[in-house]
């Protein structure tokens, strides 16, 4: 399997007597580097320089200007549109004078979101006005400046940042629509004309009820319509809301952002796009399900193409549009994957053929739309798609639908005990705290 990447997860039945779920994921990238997830170019925006940050990552005593003697500077900063692995770095100068250098091979962060970076000088940084810029494959991505003792400087010093959320939030997904568990129908970061609604979902983190959070939506960068209100979903899982014309009528072409605040302070920024009708692709032709799935997992995957639960639905056309082959393969460990070579590669769903043989179909129904479900999160983000708590999330409600639909959610429930409430109902908070057990090692975005 040179240069292929796969997406594997292998589980075993719940603990009976603890209820704790026992999940384990491998995840194998060899030889290659997958695409951007956006094709703007990298940015780093909204630098500000602070003492310290708090628990949670937010900038403490954000300043322009510091005494003279201070030896910690720390840079807090958002990003977005950065691609998988690049080279980066940072030049500080002091005038025209470098006093710090900084070059890796791999960012630590993630593809947009807020982080930070200290600057020491043991002995304390001279008096004078430093500049910062960020550099990405030898590209400058921001810059911002700051001013040790520098108390006849005639810069405008900006204000501190006096409320700041506790919280945070994840990678937002955009979709055509969302189920109740919050997982998306439909999603995409791209849409056709004549859409009316759109969805975002919201992991989310650290957060505080009674917290004032805030989302501010924006048509290429004109203010189109804000919300404000207070938190009330518990700290930590994943959530949705949506936009739309109180008329019904669909929105304009452009480009869209959505901006969400904490407090006063920009939390997570995304962006999607809908399309004019002149600029919509013609309709690629699909290919024949009898030549992409195989005969022994066509009822599996008839489970999914003929649901009441539009979700599955339009995961099941996948397979047609995209030339998704749905198959067995004796080399995998566990019960099932979805694995591709490279960004032109549609990928495969293959299932163990000893899972097969030992299973119900309903159970291998099931398997299939978990892998289908990272099938999507690779195509809703431009082509690669990795291990995080939200997309092993997601893959997993996405298998509880296709049991649900065909009357085995006994199933689920035996397989992850304890996270269905008295009245038999999925507690969605259990199992995003499952997974994220599970998936311990697998980061949040």
């Amino acid at each position: 399997m040179q240069g292929m990447i796969v997406i594997s997860s292998i589980f075993s039945s719940s603990n009976q007597k603890t209820g704790i779920l026992l999940v384990s994921l491998t995840l194998i990238i060899i030889g290659i580097c997958p695409v951007s997830a956006s094709d703007s170019p990298p940015a780093i925006t909204g630098i500000v320089f602070c003492e310290d940050v708090d628990d949670s990552g937010n900038p403490v005593h954000q300043a322009g200007t510091f005494p003279s003697g201070t030896s910690t500077v720390v840079a807090w900063f958002t990003y977005e549109n950065v691609p998988v692995s690049p080279t980066w770095g940072y030049r500080l100068s002091l005038g025209d004078d470098r006093v710090q250098t900084g070059d890796y091979q791999m960012w630590p962060w993630y593809y947009d979101g807020a982080a930070h970076r200290d600057f020491t000088k043991e002995d304390g940084f001279e008096d004078g006005t430093y500049t910062l810029i960020f550099v990405m494959n030898n590209e400058e991505i921001g810059s911002g400046s700051f001013t040790i003792g520098g108390a006849d400087q005639e810069e405008e010093v900006p204000e501190p940042i006096e409320n700041v959320g506790s919280g945070s939030f994840g990678r937002i997904l955009f979709a055509q629509g969302a189920t109740d568990e919050s997982a998306p129908i439909g999603e995409s970061d791209t849409f056709d004309a004549g859409m009316t609604e759109i969805y975002m979902i919201i992991p989310y983190y650290g957060m505080t009820d009674g917290e004032v959070w805030s989302r501010e939506w924006l048509l290429d960068g004109t203010e189109i319509a804000s919300t404000d209100e207070e938190w009330n979903e518990d700290t930590e899982g994943i959530t949705y809301r949506y936009l739309y014309n109180a008329d019904g009528s669909p929105f304009p072409a452009g480009e869209y952002t959505v901006n969400l605040y904490l407090g006063d302070q920009i939390a997570r920024s995304a962006h999607f796009t809908i399309l004019s009708a002149d600029d919509e692709e013609e309709e690629q032709g699909t290919k024949s399900i009898e030549d992409l799935v195989d005969p022994d997992l066509m009822k599996a995957y008839d489970v999914l193409a003929y649901s009441d639960n539009k979700a599955l639905r339009i995961l099941s056309t996948l397979v047609p549009d995209n030339g998704i082959t749905v198959g067995f393969s004796s080399d995998i460990p566990g019960t099932g994957q979805y694995r591709y070579s490279g960004p032109d590669d549609p990928g495969e769903i293959v299932i163990s053929p000893d899972y097969w043989r030992e299973s119900t179909w309903e159970e291998v129904a099931g398997t299939v739309a978990h892998e289908l479900t990272h099938a999507l999160q690779r195509d809703a983000k431009g082509g690669t798609v990795r291990c995080t708590v939200e997309n092993e999330y997601l893959a997993f409600l996405f298998e509880f639908y296709a049991l649900q639909e065909s009357g085995r959610s006994d199933i689920f429930y035996e397989k992850f005990n304890g996270i269905f409430d008295t009245d038999g109902s999925l507690n969605t908070h259990r199992l995003w705290n499952a997974v994220k057990t599970a998936y311990s090692e697998c980061p949040v975005e």
